[in-house]
């Protein structure tokens, strides 16, 4: 059973809408909120973990050795130039929002901010990019 903190909104997402459960103690998800304009995933730790200095050996080990992969994949299925990997942890909940850019972005918007710029025609929803993500990854 994973370790879970009441109050904790990452905790909660985790239980009701997990795409799917990665080795070495991650989960990946395509992003939930309404407002976002394109398909974002977001990685994060099964267990809650308020910092990443909190992570264990298992997690750590696992990230370590798949992020370049997780990377390479999400690009591909994402059709993305770039992809951003950032770690904001105000949630408080180990997670990392994983946020493509296209080629015909605007240059001047970048990070976070990608988020609420449309995604070029013919891109994924975001449930269904972790979907695909997950099915290569595993």
């Amino acid at each position: 059973m994973p370790h879970r903190i009441d109050g904790c909104e990452v905790c909660r997402i985790l239980d009701g809408l997990t795409v799917g459960t990665l080795p070495g103690g991650w989960v990946l998800n395509g992003n939930i909120d309404p407002a976002i304009r394109r398909p974002a995933l977001v990685l994060s730790t099964v267990d809650h973990y308020g910092h990443l200095a909190e992570i264990g050996g298992t997690e750590a080990e696992w990230l370590g050795r798949h992020l370049r992969r997780i990377d390479g994949i999400a690009r591909k299925v994402l059709g993305a130039q770039r992809l951003h990997v950032q770690l904001l942890n105000e949630a408080g909940h180990v997670h990392f929002h994983l946020v493509p850019r296209y080629p015909d972005d605007d240059r001047s918007v970048f990070a976070l901010a990608l988020l609420r710029v449309d995604a070029p025609a013919g891109a994924p929803d975001s449930a269904s990019a972790a979907r695909s993500v997950l099915a290569e990854l595993t």
